[in-house]
């Protein structure tokens, strides 16, 4: 058995099947560039396309209203539906996928603040040892297109362009996220985007994404690109042309929407109040805005794929994942971030106010233990929405095995966390 923490990735390949940056590295990416290395000398490297988006989400079934995902990466590929973020919080989970690291590693644990974002990153000196710095010694050029780290576009490094990255496009301005009258800084140069329907933050990606791999065709060396639009973010604000899409959707009640009896649960959810009807309408809307969003992210998938099909000799390997999504270890997170879990308020929409807790799940149960000291502990085989809490039924002796656990896991590093990963505490 192994342990996995929280939020889900898909993987998706077009060429060779088997995700290299889950499978290859450790706590850093020197695993992943000797492998490329070795794969340099004996056979053709792979092209990678690396596809990240912002708060997508699978118990709420987005993928579902995406058709070019579905058929042409989700059914021709592999999907990894047991990876979990170790913190999933876009900061942290972010710098994971740019270090191999885990939060507890890399010690950016906030979207901002003292303890996270993109001057935490910067301050530890972390663009030095990117996926970007390791895949050099490969041979690899390296493109960024999209959003980079929380507040990167807050700080005075506006025209910063991070070490290792040869192609370099991202949004510097503090109104990106609703995908029109924002700022990009073009390797080094800030591009002003009005408000046209041609200036729609993803569809500007999607070019600059295809026009680079169509470069890249007629060039000997190996790519990797990250492509990172800001859908489906809040505020969530989709391109003109799906504006009247799926009025008549609604967000998935699932078993633990709205759960009426939360006195098993922990003290910050029993003071919440149970969500009203004019919420639900207001989730349901937000919902729909989502799904708006995600539409021209999917129309860009099936563009780049066109524009790698037109040279059959040209290997690409396609990731597609939740920018939550990517590294299982133990985490150190936020609560109340699972929307499919307890109850939502809109009191609890700020990460950084929530209450601290940390713990890790297995394939059979989970375990947390709240800053406050209460605890909750799952059966997902039997109760997948974690309706009932049963820690009181757990015994001192076992409690406290599986509380040392968690202790070992928050402080393990490098091969420590892939053998404590792989022999959590068995159940009597």
């Amino acid at each position: 058995m192994k342990v996995r923490i929280l939020g889900v990735s898909w993987t998706a390949r077009w060429f060779v099947a088997f995700s290299l940056i889950t499978l290859i590295i450790n706590n850093d990416f020197i695993n992943l560039g000797s492998y490329l290395n070795h794969r340099k000398s004996t056979e053709i490297q792979p092209n990678i396309i690396l596809i990240v988006t912002d708060d997508l989400d699978v118990n709420l079934n987005s993928p579902g209203f995406m058709p070019i995902l579905e058929e042409e990466l989700l059914k021709k590929g592999v999907q990894f539906t047991n990876f979990f973020a170790p913190l999933p919080m876009c900061c942290p989970s972010r710098a994971s996928i740019l270090l191999g690291q885990y939060p507890h590693n890399h010690e950016v644990y906030y979207n901002k603040s003292t303890n996270g974002g993109f001057s935490k990153f910067l301050f530890l000196g972390h663009e030095e040892k990117t996926l970007a710095a390791s895949l050099q010694s490969a041979g690899y050029r390296k493109f960024y297109f999209g959003k980079y780290l929380n507040n990167y576009e807050k700080s005075k490094y506006l025209t910063h362009v991070p070490s290792g990255w040869d192609e370099w496009y991202a949004p510097v301005s503090g109104t990106f996220y609703r995908g029109f009258d924002y700022t990009l800084n073009e390797n080094g140069t800030l591009i002003e985007y009005g408000s046209d329907p041609e200036d729609y933050l993803t569809d500007v990606i999607a070019r600059k994404a295809s026009e680079f791999i169509e470069q890249m065709a007629y060039d000997e060396s190996p790519f990797f690109m990250v492509i990172a639009p800001t859908a489906p973010h809040a505020p969530a604000i989709p391109a003109p042309r799906h504006e009247t899409l799926f009025w008549k959707i609604s967000a998935p009640r699932t078993p633990s929407f709205n759960e009426s009896d939360v006195s098993d649960k922990p003290l910050y959810i029993r003071q919440l109040p149970l969500v009203s009807e004019e919420q639900i309408i207001t989730i349901d809307r937000f919902y729909r805005k989502r799904l708006r969003t995600l539409q021209s992210v999917d129309e860009m998938i099936g563009n780049i794929i066109n524009t790698t099909n037109w040279r059959k000799a040209f290997p690409i390997e396609f990731y597609f994942s939740l920018h939550y999504s990517y590294f299982p270890i133990m985490f150190n997170q936020q609560s109340g971030l699972e929307y499919s879990s307890e109850r939502t308020n809109t009191r609890m929409n700020d990460p950084e106010s929530m209450p601290l807790y940390f713990g890790f799940r297995t394939a059979i149960y989970k375990f947390i233990q709240h800053a406050n000291g209460e605890i909750e502990f799952y059966d997902l085989i039997q109760d997948p929405y974690e309706l009932e809490n049963k820690a009181t039924g757990l015994s001192p002796e076992l409690t406290k095995i599986l509380l040392d656990y968690s202790s070992d896991l928050f402080a393990c590093e490098g091969d420590t966390c892939r053998v404590l990963e792989n022999a959590p505490p068995e159940l009597p």
